[in-house]
């Protein structure tokens, strides 16, 4: 543990001092009137490979805690591989949506199909079961596409998908799910949140739909293996925010008859950060993101409860802001 810390921290101290060189491409930024690099996905990526390759190298007990089998590990390193090299393109020549939605429901497809642990296979609601039979491939690859798009959507000011993601792997943390590999993310994530809290760097599609992927990953399996007996209801406390905002922009583009995967400002936290800044922005949208699962550890209501007051707040909030400036 202390060796892979001590590997990370340094791994990513070299990374942020050489970050320049491992600007593959940039973005211009009108606000700023300068390019950023769009390094992000790369810090990340690298962390996730010298994480592989010293587990297998030198610790391969890690990698037992993650796949039973050689072919999951295999199916996850290259459908992981293979998601990050399409943000990539997609970052620097801005590709087709539909396109990007085959080539991710391939890469999807092709890792469930490596791994069993990715069938979802039953719900288990707090109250009922719902039996899914022989639409588990179908149910789980829609899993991983919506939690792509969302995270994807939810990458709209700074630090906002970096402090969501650090979230996520402290929850995974602290249920003793693959503890070394969250903090070693944890550490990346810090690295690039640095560069990113300063307007040097910018995650990226390669970034965004890297980490979207991971966290289906980490997520399904994490349910699925059920290492402290959770229900469907928990994960969808923590994916709450980021799906309605999904869902809300989507639909509203869809009605106005717009390619409902095309960007647009219309999003929650450009809404707030319009009324107000991307500090109040970045703040507000954290704390009623993580509000959901917070109120479930220490207020313990029943969990369909819980999912409807993030819902009842997310509205509250978007209706409040798309009427006012607090700032006048």
């Amino acid at each position: 543990m202390i060796k892979l810390i001590l590997i990370s921290i340094t791994l990513n101290f070299v990374l942020i001092f050489f970050y320049k060189r491992l600007n593959f491409f940039s973005v211009y930024n009108h606000e700023k009137s300068k390019s950023i690099s769009l390094i992000g996905g790369n810090i990340i990526i690298i962390n996730f490979i010298v994480f592989f390759v010293y587990s297998i190298v030198f610790d391969k007990e890690i990698l037992v805690e993650f796949f039973s089998q050689k072919r999951q590990l295999y199916s996850f390193l290259i459908a992981s591989i293979g998601i990050y090299l399409m943000g990539v393109f997609d970052d620097k020549y801005n590709l087709n949506p539909i396109t990007k939605i085959f080539v991710m429901l391939f890469f999807i497809i092709f890792v469930i199909l490596g791994d069993n642990n990715l069938f979802i296979y039953i719900l288990k609601f707090q109250t009922f079961e719902i039996s899914l039979g022989v639409y588990s491939l179908f149910f789980s690859a829609f899993c991983f596409l919506v939690f792509i798009n969302a995270i994807n959507m939810f990458d709209g000011i700074n630090l906002q998908v970096s402090f969501y993601s650090i979230f996520i792997l402290i929850y995974l943390f602290l249920n003793f799910f693959h503890p070394y590999f969250c903090l070693f993310l944890i550490i990346s994530i810090l690295s690039f949140s640095i560069l990113n809290a300063k307007n040097i760097s910018f995650l990226g599609n390669s970034g965004s739909h890297f980490l979207g992927f991971l966290f289906s990953y980490l997520l399904i399996k994490f349910y699925n293996l059920n290492i402290n007996f959770i229900y469907a209801e928990e994960i969808i406390l923590l994916m709450l925010i980021p799906g309605l905002d999904m869902l809300r922009v989507s639909s509203k583009r869809i009605i106005s008859g717009n390619n409902p995967l095309k960007g647009d400002i219309n999003h929650l936290h450009h809404i707030i950060k319009n009324k107000t800044n991307s500090n109040y922005a970045l703040l507000i949208n954290f704390v009623i993101t993580i509000l959901p699962i917070i109120i479930h550890e220490f207020l313990k209501f029943q969990l369909i409860h819980i999912i409807l007051i993030g819902i009842l707040v997310y509205y509250s909030v978007f209706l409040f802001f798309r009427k006012n400036n607090i700032l006048e």
